[in-house]
Order: C-alpha cells, then structure tokens, then sequence
C-alpha cells in the first residue's frame, strides 16, 4: 500500500496545481495529505509553498491558484490541517526531551 501511495504522490508533485484543481484528483491529494507519511506530507505541503515563495512575475503561485479554486481550497485546507499537526507533533518532542 506504501509503495503504490509513493507513486500517487510521486505523480501529484508533478502536476500539483493541475491535479489539485480537478474534482476528483484534488480529493486524492486530500487523502494523500491525511494518510500519507511525515516525509511525503512535508514534501507536498512544501512543494505548495515553495512554489509561492518563488514566483516573481506575474503568474499566480500554486498557493494562490489552489485557494482561489472551487476544489483546490480543500486541498490547502488539509495542507493547513496537516501543517498544525505536524508544528503540534514537534512541540510536543520538544517539550518532552526537556
């Protein structure tokens, strides 16, 4: 199950705003955000963020475009979700190893 989530995701970080803007591929993406690992969680929500970070000409970042889609903005609404748990995740590590 690992192996076949690894290429969803592998396919997702290639087409991230396309497929994030598709009815039924944004709700991969979501699921993939909910179930799939530390890493890979990370690796997606950076991607999204990194992509804003850059742009410097006109075009719109695949954060803005994802929040201005009908579809997308459930897919950064569980990239937000899955950005709490994780700062809520270390916090914690933290916090014990003191």
């Amino acid at each position: 199950m690992a192996s076949c989530r690894s290429k969803i995701i592998n396919t997702l970080k290639s087409n991230l705003v396309i497929l994030g803007k598709h009815k039924f591929a944004s709700n991969v993406m979501e699921k993939c955000l909910e179930y799939g690992t530390e890493d890979e969680c990370r690796m997606l929500v950076g991607l999204i963020l990194k992509d804003s970070n850059e742009k410097s000409s006109g075009d719109d970042s695949a954060l803005q475009t994802l929040t201005r889609d009908q579809y997308g903005n459930y897919v950064i609404q569980k990239a937000l979700e899955v950005i709490v748990t994780l700062l809520h995740c270390s916090a914690l590590i933290s916090v014990a190893l003191i």
